[in-house]
């Protein structure tokens, strides 16, 4: 709401392509970065270095949206990200973050199936 500049992407991602959205972590000074091309950073901006790096889309097709499980009952830490292909589908796919891993994918969610 001020305009005033919080973080400058530096080393971490002065290479990527464009950024497509933003989500803060649950974890302080953590936010998640999907970019243009499909790729997923979590990155810590108090220390301005990547924690974790995801390639969610084969195609190269942009991040449109993520979020992170608040259920910490399920005893796993997810982040939910969407990913729009080429052709226009869309695929949700849910990482794990303690194993650094796809924990399940979700193809075509709006498909007229």
């Amino acid at each position: 709401m001020t305009e005033e500049k919080i973080f400058e992407f530096t080393d971490v991602a002065k290479d990527m392509p464009a950024i497509t959205c933003i989500e803060q972590s649950p974890v302080v000074d953590v936010v998640a970065v999907g970019f243009q091309n499909g790729e997923i950073m979590l990155i810590n901006i108090l220390y301005n270095e990547v924690v974790l790096r995801f390639s969610q889309s084969q195609d190269g097709g942009p991040i449109k949206t993520m979020s992170f499980s608040s259920d910490i009952g399920m005893g796993v830490s997810l982040l939910a990200s969407v990913a729009e292909s080429r052709t226009g589908g869309q695929n949700v796919v849910f990482w794990d973050l303690n194993k650094k891993k796809i924990y399940s994918t979700l193809s075509g969610p709006h498909a007229d199936k």
